[in-house]
Order: structure tokens, then sequence, then C-alpha cells
């Protein structure tokens, strides 16, 4: 019975993502199976928190579509439809979580996977809303303006953006259990992991520069012409970014609620 429940739910996810157009068809089959083992293992709540995921990182993704349009074909590799890699590196290791609270019933892990979530959806709220700020974007490396949207920029908006998308998530997961300190975990754990995703696209991450307008970018390809080399690890591109958040995620709030 339960294996039905958990099928039905992640089909109308499922669906509801066939008919936004938000997946790859092989991402669609990856997000339906992970929210099998979501749901399977983690129950109505597990699931409300999935949802709020998806839901929170599509209504970001359309706020002022035409202006990150611009901005992400100048700079990301990778925008519009997730792929299957993106789905794996954002939702790969909740689920690993939300697997260990099924297998050994030990509700930390319940509350592991809430805040890699929150981290996720926090991350995303800051990447999408982040670019249509009107103030400055500073480069935490370097602490000098640079350009909306590049790996490692932050702005007020866009941090605000990162605290509410991990408000959220701490809000629907108090469905779960109205402790009030396992929120509050929940909303730092998840603007620490987003915060540390902007570390890593700032020090880490591999960026290029285009010989033809000089931007930095993360595209191997930028004015018809192949990018330069600029710094980072070249194989640490932003889908390894996000998974490295979610794996440190996963760290820091199993080390506090262990130690709580």
């Amino acid at each position: 019975m339960e294996l039905l429940f958990s099928l039905g739910l992640s089909t109308l996810l499922a669906l509801v993502a066939v008919y936004k157009k938000a997946l790859t068809h092989f991402a669609t089959l990856l997000a339906f199976l992970s929210s099998v083992v979501i749901t399977y293992c983690g129950g109505i709540f597990a699931f409300f928190i999935l949802a709020m995921t998806f839901i929170g990182t599509l209504v970001a993704d359309k706020i002022s579509i035409k202006k990150k349009a611009e901005i992400f074909d100048s700079i990301n590799e990778k925008h519009g439809r997730r792929d299957v890699v993106q789905i794996f590196c954002n939702v790969g290791v909740a689920t690993i979580a939300i697997l260990l609270y099924g297998i050994f019933k030990d509700e930390k892990f319940f509350w592991v996977y809430a805040s890699v979530m929150a981290s996720s959806l926090a991350d995303s709220m800051a990447s999408e809303i982040g670019v249509l700020t009107n103030g400055k974007t500073f480069d935490l490396r370097t602490c000098k303006i640079a350009e909306k949207g590049i790996s490692g920029g932050i702005s007020i908006l866009g941090l605000s953006a990162s605290f509410v998308g991990a408000f959220i998530i701490a809000l629907t997961a108090m469905s779960f259990d109205l402790s009030l300190s396992l929120f509050f975990i929940v909303i730092l754990c998840g603007w620490i992991g987003a915060f540390i995703d902007s570390l890593l696209g700032a020090f880490l991450q591999v960026k290029y520069r285009c010989p033809i307008c000089q931007k930095l970018t993360e595209k191997h390809v930028h004015c018809k012409h192949e990018t330069v080399y600029q710094s980072g690890i070249r194989w640490l591109n932003n889908d390894a970014v996000n998974l490295c958040n979610n794996v440190a995620t996963f760290f820091i709030s199993l080390a506090i609620l262990t130690f709580l």
C-alpha cells in the first residue's frame, strides 16, 4: 500500500514536471524514481518537502524569465530544462539521507534530508532571483563588483532569496515535528549550504574568458569562439559545485543533530 501511495504521488509530481517542461525526459525519469524512494522511506512529510522544493524552484525560475535568460545565455553553461546530471547533483544526496532514515528509523536523518533540500532550494532561489538585483553583485574571492549571474557572486537580494528558500523548507518540515530548534537548524544548514556553494563558485569552480568580449563565463564557447581557461578546477563545473554543496550540508547538519 505504501509503495502504491509513493508511486501515485511521484507520478503526479512527474506529470507536473512534464507539463511545465521543467526537465528532460531522462531527468524526469530519475526525478520520478528519487521521489518514489523519498516518499516510500520518508512518508508524506518527506514528499511535501520534495514538492515544495520543486515548486519553489519552478516559481523562482519563472520570475522575470526574459532578463535571466539574457544573463544565463551569456554566462552559464546550462539553463532551461534541467538534465539528468543536474537532478542527480541536486537530489541524490537528499535521497541517500531519507533512505538512511527509512533503514534506521533515526529521525536525525529526516532532518538531514530536510536540511539538504533546504540548501538546494536556497541555492536555486539565490541564483534565479539574485540576478534580478538592481544593486551591486560582489565576487566573494576578489571582493570586487562582479557581473550578475557569475558563480561566486553575491548580492543582498540573492542572500535574502537564499534565506527565504531555506525558510520555506524548514516551515514545511515542521509538519513532521513542531520543534523550533529543528526548524532553526534546517534554516541555518540550508543557508550555510547555499553560502558554501557561493564560496566554491568563487574560489574553485572553473571559469573561462571570452577572447572576443573579455567577459568571464562558464561556457566553453562564447561569441561563437572557444573560450580560454581562466581559473578554478577544470572538472568542477556548476553541477559538481551543487553536489559538493549538498554533501557539505549533509555532514554539517548530521554533526549538529548528532551533538545537539
